[in-house]
């Protein structure tokens, strides 16, 4: 069985930065280089994963 995993709507309005409802590829870029090279423990992009 194929699944489609959808953010939770918590994470969407985390890192939807423009409140379109849509996380935008370049809003993920953005957060994705963010999570990884970032070092604000409060930046949306920390979020990129959900809770952990």
């Amino acid at each position: 069985m194929n699944r489609c995993h959808r953010p939770s709507p918590a994470l969407v309005d985390t890192l939807d930065e423009d409140g379109d409802g849509s996380i935008s590829k370049p809003e993920f870029i953005h957060h994705w280089v963010e999570f990884w090279v970032g070092n604000d423990a409060d930046a949306p992009g920390t979020h990129l994963f959900g809770e952990v």
